[in-house]
C-alpha cells in the first residue's frame, strides 16, 4: 500500500481548507483511490 496527500489549512485571510490524497494498492488486490475535500470555516 502506498499513500500520499496534500493539505492546505485555513489562514486569517483565507477561510478555505483543501485536502487532496491518493492511496494505491498492489499485490493480490490492486487499485487506486482518490479523495478530495473542501471546507469553509466561518
Amino acid at each position: 500500500m502506498l499513500e500520499g496527500g496534500w493539505k492546505y489549512a485555513p489562514t486569517a485571510t483565507s477561510p478555505f481548507e483543501l485536502d487532496l490524497g491518493a492511496t494505491g494498492y498492489l499485490g493480490k488486490q490492486q487499485g487506486l483511490m482518490f479523495h478530495a475535500s473542501i471546507n469553509y470555516a466561518f
